[in-house]
């Protein structure tokens, strides 16, 4: 399972001048997977359909900017809680926590109004493997303790991407990391026919 190494360059700037880095993984298959440090987002997942033309099959944004100025979570890490907390709160060890509720202003989704999907995460290279960081402070979103939370990407030569999440704490707190990508198998820029 030989993983591929991973190159980078410039996905533009957020709207205050943040510079975006983006990683794309290219292997010998012509599949390439691009993620991004905005959100830690996979924004392209390329490859050959039968005929050999390049299709996107996931959902995405052009720009570092249209990321940022959606809420969609499309293709981002999710945290700290992914889904739903009922009513936006929560007890550990017999203390109530309440946290943002961006559900119908009743529950929290997706880690709340300014989940991970929007955070700038330090990324790092090492080998085959792209490293994403995030440290969410004591508090955010009404939750406590702070949280080290990590995601990983490999590529492998054998088509398998594959995600790794670990979080880390200074006090007990629910954690439950995911990634949102959405897919259309027949094509990013193919609209779905309705038949019926």
């Amino acid at each position: 399972m030989t993983g591929v190494v991973p190159t980078q360059d410039s996905f533009g700037t957020l709207k205050d001048g943040i510079p975006v880095t983006r990683f794309s993984f290219t292997n010998r298959n012509n599949v390439t997977i691009r993620v991004i440090n905005f959100g830690a987002t996979i924004t392209d997942i390329l490859l050959p359909d039968k005929n050999g033309k390049i299709e996107d099959i996931s959902l995405g944004f052009d720009t570092a900017q249209d990321y940022e100025s959606q809420h969609s979570y499309i293709g981002a890490a999710l945290g700290r809680v992914t889904e739903r907390i009922k009513g936006a709160k929560f007890k550990i060890d017999g203390t109530e926590y309440k946290v943002s509720a961006n559900d119908n202003d009743k529950h929290q989704v997706h880690g709340g109004k300014i989940g991970f999907d929007m955070k700038m995460f330090e990324a790092s290279v090492a080998g085959d493997t792209v490293t994403m960081k995030y440290v969410s402070p004591d508090g955010e979103e009404g939750f406590p303790g702070e949280v080290t939370a990590v995601f990983t990407f490999r590529f492998t030569q054998d088509n398998e991407l594959i995600l790794g999440y670990t979080a880390t704490t200074t006090k007990p707190t629910p954690v439950n990391l995911s990634n949102h990508v959405y897919f259309n198998l027949a094509g990013h820029e193919r609209q779905l026919k309705n038949d019926l």
